[in-house]
């Protein structure tokens, strides 16, 4: 059991840029007369998910149902251990039965948790099956529009408008139909596990947990407050989309019929709806920390905000914003805050523009810092900056940086290290090369220095890929026994497999000039 949870890879990852696909045929069928069009892409909006993101939960949920297993067994094992030869006495009895509760206990976890996994990863496969219905159902809404376009030129063809039309409402049915099905599915997985969950404490207040249904109503009273404020969020992002659902399609006259710009294509509904395209978020952790944020774009600027505050006052703070035309100039950022469950303050921003061409070409520079401000009395701060070049039409892309960093550990230690880096290739052809170099020194508190050097380099092809990389160092330790060392790796394979691994180091001391060689 749970065996094929241990790989965290999933199978469901093609929903988003289906519904995307989708949406964007609606908008196409609605330029084209096709009136349903706008509300199904409303309820295309409402039933969008992230299916992979669902099926790595149920795979953690079951691999969860595999660890608990793997313990009760070893706690079985444990015991049994134990001969009744090295232990006689009556109170081997009583542990021996508190042990078999525990593991019954055990028991009823596990299969909970199997069942939440395997629910999940249903839902994940609903989500695809919708996404799969709402691309077939917007190239049905094109098709519509077509005929109907073809029909309006001919007085012949006029006669079946209305039956086209008829044909596009009857599809605005059969997508609420879909839509209320994956609804129910929905419900169906929370039943699953709102009702195993009640099921499981039950079992295990039998089985002689006398703390099983504290624990279950602590954890409904957790999760509910994060479930509400959830059914809330999505409400008012429901209301908003609603607001917006006119948003990208043609602007019609007073005879019913798309008004043509300068250009001869349909205006469009831009920037004309109260809300904008704006998507709030409330969600509450384990631990009763709330992180509310909200994001919006309007045209091509967009921006946002995210707050964290939990039973430490506030934990997080987060701002963003960017201007993104498909063409041209771009600038994104990002600045935040954010204490750890450790108490450490982080603070990060990161700066990126670009530009980009009308063939296809990005050209962008991105400048990043973060400073870490340690409960312990540590602290970090670090830097980078990178450029990058990329063509989405001929796939080929290159990047290179450099990023340094200082350390000023607890007990007062001092680290720096810096590198830089580079990399080009083409994902069209499947080939790559990339490079790179570091440099660290560490200076401990007893006088002790570390000095090393790091050289890396690799490639791929559509045969095979290899990867190298040369370290030399030199250790100046306090008392003496000072040594210098290089040490060397690489790593060369077909492609699909990890390829055959060769390591070695020599190290040099410098008292007794001798010279010591691992291989591995």
């Amino acid at each position: 059991m749970g065996e094929e949870a241990t790989n965290q890879s999933s199978a469901f990852g093609f929903d988003k840029p289906l519904m995307k696909a989708a949406s964007t045929g609606c908008l196409v069928a609605a330029g084209m007369e096709v009136a349903p069009a706008v509300m199904i892409k409303f309820l295309f909006t409402l039933s969008t998910g992230d299916a992979a993101a669902v099926d790595k939960a149920g795979q953690d949920w079951r691999r969860a149902s595999a660890l608990v297993q793997q313990a009760a067994q070893a706690f079985q094992q444990a015991v049994a251990g134990v001969s009744g030869d090295d232990w006689t006495a009556q109170d081997r009895d009583a542990y021996e039965k508190k042990v078999q509760q525990a593991c019954e206990q055990y028991q009823v976890v596990e299969i909970y948790l199997e069942a939440a996994g395997i629910a999940l990863s249903v839902m994940a496969g609903a989500l695809c099956a919708y996404a799969v219905f709402a691309a077939g159902m917007a190239i049905a809404l094109i098709a519509i529009g077509t005929a109907i376009l073809a029909c309006e030129g001919t007085v012949v063809g006029s006669v079946a408008v209305p039956e086209l039309e008829a044909a596009a409402a009857v599809c605005l049915e059969i997508t609420q139909v879909a839509t209320a099905i994956l609804a129910e599915v929905g419900v169906a997985i929370a039943e699953v596990l709102q009702g195993g969950a009640l099921l499981d404490a039950t079992a295990e207040e039998l089985d002689g947990n006398d703390k099983a249904f504290g624990d279950f109503l602590n954890g409904e009273a957790v999760g509910a407050a994060a479930a509400g404020a959830n059914l809330l969020q999505n409400a008012a992002n429901a209301g908003i989309a609603y607001a917006n659902m006119n948003e990208k399609t043609p602007v019609l006259g007073k005879d019913g019929k798309p008004v043509l710009g300068a250009d001869g294509n349909p205006k469009l509904n831009e920037g004309d709806t109260k809300f904008g395209d704006i998507n709030l978020n409330a969600d509450r952790d384990w631990d009763k920390t709330w992180d509310v944020g909200a994001s919006g774009k309007y045209g091509d600027f967009s921006g946002g905000a995210d707050v964290k505050y939990g039973d430490q006052g506030f934990q997080g703070l987060s701002v963003s914003g960017g201007y993104t035309p498909e063409d041209g100039p771009q600038v994104t950022g990002n600045v935040g805050w954010e204490k750890d469950k450790d108490g450490n303050d982080i603070y990060k921003g990161d700066l990126t523009g670009g530009y980009k061409t009308p063939d296809g070409s990005t050209y962008s520079a991105t400048t990043s810092g973060e400073y870490d401000d340690n409960a312990d009395g540590s602290s970090t701060i670090s830097g980078g900056v990178t450029g990058k070049y990329e063509n989405e039409y001929s796939g080929t892309s290159a990047d290179a940086g450099v990023n340094g960093s200082y350390t000023h550990g607890a007990n007062g230690s001092s680290t720096y290290s810096g590198g830089v880096s580079g990399s080009a290739g083409n994902s069209l052809t499947g080939s790559s090369v990339h490079g790179g170099a570091t440099g660290t020194y560490q200076h401990e508190t007893d006088g002790s220095n570390h000095y090393s050097a790091t050289g890396t380099g690799g490639y791929t092809t559509p045969y095979g890929h290899g990867d190298g990389s040369v370290t030399g160092g030199y250790d100046q330790n306090a008392g003496g026994d000072d040594s210098a060392y290089t040490r060397a790796e690489t790593v060369h394979g077909g492609n699909g497999d990890e390829g055959e691994k060769h390591e070695h180091e020599l190290r040099y001391d410098t008292d007794t000039g001798q010279v010591t060689r691992t291989d591995s």
